[in-house]
């Protein structure tokens, strides 16, 4: 949701603002949501006014010139950080901002300089002969990915700093859609980056619970024989003491075994949820436009790099248990 849709919201609901009206403006929502200071801290001297002939200057100070002061949270800081990187991802995303499409933008990032990779486009074809230039229009245009190292004057981060558009989406599309199309692959993923091989036998819970069972039987019964007059009281102390440390050790590895087990389960139901996501979007992963391949990768993927050999490396994002429907492409996809 935009700051336009949210303004138009807040005037249906009636929610008054500062001024007691009910008018809500775009750029007011804009600037609520870019303000710090409703998540608790007010920055004093972030700019300098000066008097000069010409009338008032207003001068921007380095941040860390800056001095917090604490106000009162209205929201806090972890809601206002995600709905900072919303309204970036949106402001990125913004058709008014996007020309030409491009499956891998804001996605494809170079190791050698850390810059991300940006579109960019060619509508125009140069051609000379006998003597005279020729300008031919490109309909679609020629599409390259450059390296943004190369605005920053970083010219020597890689050797082709310019990589056609059409061979590294293809690339990147077809593992990709490899990967969705074998769940078995996002399931050793997950299993590797849990360091199991899926699951912790329910025997071993059950073992601890019967030691653990055992060890507060012994101490049920070093009570009898004192109560008896078999033992003597220190003898107690000294059997109860060696009682409560194996005990402690016992419960801490009881846990560890539970925790563990409903780790297991855990993957168990993500592994059947992505065996069902698979087979939903096979058929969508067929023959999809080039918007509706961007839709999917902004999901599926989590980042790709392009080293100075123009080796590519690609990272999925790791399916969460928070299903994303996106109902334009009909499918079900896997929010990282």
């Amino acid at each position: 949701m935009g700051a336009y849709r949210i303004a138009r919201e807040l005037m249906a609901d009636g929610i008054p603002t500062k001024h007691r009206g009910t008018h809500w403006n775009r750029s007011t929502v804009s600037r609520m949501l870019s303000n710090a200071t409703y998540k608790g801290t007010w920055w004093y001297g972030r700019q300098r006014h000066t008097l000069t002939e010409n009338g008032r200057r207003v001068q921007k100070q380095p941040e860390d010139t800056w001095i917090p002061i604490p106000v009162p949270q209205l929201v806090d800081e972890t809601t206002w950080e995600k709905a900072k990187e919303a309204k970036m991802h949106r402001t990125n995303r913004a058709k008014r901002n996007t020309k030409v499409v491009y499956m891998l933008q804001h996605l494809v990032r170079c190791t050698e300089c850390g810059m991300l990779l940006g579109g960019r486009a060619t509508r125009q074809r140069t051609i000379r002969r006998n003597g005279k230039v020729y300008y031919y229009e490109v309909e679609p245009p020629h599409r390259f990915y450059r390296c943004y190292g190369i605005n920053k004057g970083l010219y020597g981060c890689r050797e082709h700093p310019i990589i056609r558009a059409d061979k590294l989406e293809g690339l990147v599309w077809n593992e990709v859609r490899r990967v969705a199309q074998t769940p078995e692959l996002i399931i050793a993923g997950i299993n590797s980056a849990r360091g199991s091989d899926g699951g912790l036998p329910k025997e071993q819970v059950e073992q601890a619970e019967r030691e653990l069972g055992q060890v507060q039987g012994e101490d049920d019964r070093a009570i009898r024989l004192h109560v008896s007059g078999k033992i003597r009281e220190t003898q107690l102390d000294r059997q109860r003491k060696f009682i409560l440390e194996k005990s402690q050790k016992l419960q801490a590895k009881l846990e560890e075994c539970r925790s563990l087990e409903a780790a297991a389960a855990q993957a168990e139901g993500l592994r059947r949820t992505v065996l069902q996501w698979s087979e939903s979007v096979r058929g969508s992963l067929q023959a999809p436009t080039l918007e509706e391949r961007r839709e999917i990768l902004l999901h599926l993927l989590d980042k790709v790099t392009i080293d100075g050999e123009d080796k590519v490396s690609i990272t999925l994002s790791t399916p969460t248990e928070k299903l994303v429907a996106i109902e334009e492409l009909g499918i079900w996809c896997r929010h990282r």
